[in-house]
Parts: C-alpha cells; structure tokens; sequence
C-alpha cells in the first residue's frame, strides 16, 4: 500500500511537467471550418462572431412525401462589398442563392447510421451589389426514408446562414436568415419562418 502511495504521489508531482511541454508546436495546424476572425485584423465585427439562427419555412411540419420549401432574406447593402463571405449548413438538400445565382450547396446523407449536413463557407462579394439584395435558400427532404430495413420518419428541415460584407472604407456588416426571414412552399405566397 506504501508503494501506491508513493508511486500515485510521483504521478500527481510528474503531471504538471508533462502540461508544460504541451505547447503549440506539438499540435497539428488546424485550418478553420469557418472564416477565421482572428486571422484577419480588419475584421471588427462587435457582438457574438456567428449570430444566425435555424430557421425553417412555417409550412414546414414534416408532413409524409417529398418535402421542398424556400426561405428568402432580402436586405441592403450601402455599397458594393470588397470582401464577403456566406457561410452556413442546410439540414436538409439545399442551395444557396444570392441575387438569383447560386453560391453554394449543402448536402444531406446518412452514412454509417449518422445523419451527416455539409457546411460552407464561400466568397461571393461577386454575387452582391449596392442596394436591394436577396439571399434564398431552397431546401427539399423526403420525411420517410428506409434505413436499415425499417421506415424512418424525418422531422421538418431548414437551414443556417449568415453573410458577412466588408465595405470599401474598412466597415464590416452580417446579415443573418432571422427573423426577417420569409419562407414559401410555391414561391408566391410568403410567410413567416
């Protein structure tokens, strides 16, 4: 019993060297999955780094069948951007739209008994313009699936996304889908989210 004490007493003296020579050099470089704020001194964005909220059509209850609905966010921007960045994730198959061009996808699948979103994170200050603009999402899912020989029901699907913009003086910008957010089974009548 003296031996454990003694060697467990070694551990817990030992166990602080071994935190000192975890420094940054033995950790691989770990690229960002998202825009990497504190990489880019410019960027002076104040309050949490990502704001955007899930949102979901307000038709969207998960009903049997194929399933597809729209979300659309308009919003105006003081000039052309120099810089922006649309980064986000559908949970469901969904693209991405600005101004009517299509800037990114995100796809949905189960592998391996997981379901698996694919995130994004694409530069489109080609796709912006001063004024009036629009970012959509068209997102579509099949709420009944077979999966491992049993039927499986999926609930109401949607999406993630949030549009940072860098204008010429320096001045950043986001535009998050929120609550301004209107949403469309047919692309005429529009509602809520």
């Amino acid at each position: 019993m003296k031996d454990l004490a003694s060697f467990l007493l070694k551990c817990l003296l030992l166990l602080p060297i071994g935190f000192a020579r975890a420094d940054d050099s033995v950790w691989p470089s770990v690229v960002p999955e998202y825009y990497d704020v504190r990489g880019d001194s410019g960027f002076q964005v104040k309050g949490p780094y990502f704001r955007g909220g899930f949102i979901s059509a307000a038709d969207d209850v998960g009903a049997v069948g194929t399933n597809r609905f729209l979300l659309r966010r308009t919003f105006t921007l003081k000039a052309k951007p120099v810089e922006a960045h649309l980064q986000g994730i559908g949970d469901a198959q969904a693209t991405f739209r600005l101004n009517g061009t299509e800037v990114a996808t995100s796809s949905f699948s189960l592998d391996y008994g997981w379901v698996e979103n694919k995130s994004f994170d694409v530069s489109v200050a080609d796709a912006l313009k001063t004024g009036a603009n629009e970012l959509t999402v068209d997102y579509s899912y099949w709420s009944e699936i077979r999966w491992g020989g049993a039927l499986r029901h999926n609930f109401a699907g949607g999406a993630v996304a949030e549009l940072a913009v860098r204008y010429p003086d320096g001045a950043w910008e986001r535009i998050s889908l929120d609550g301004e957010t209107r949403s469309s089974s047919d692309g005429r009548d529009w509602k809520g989210v």
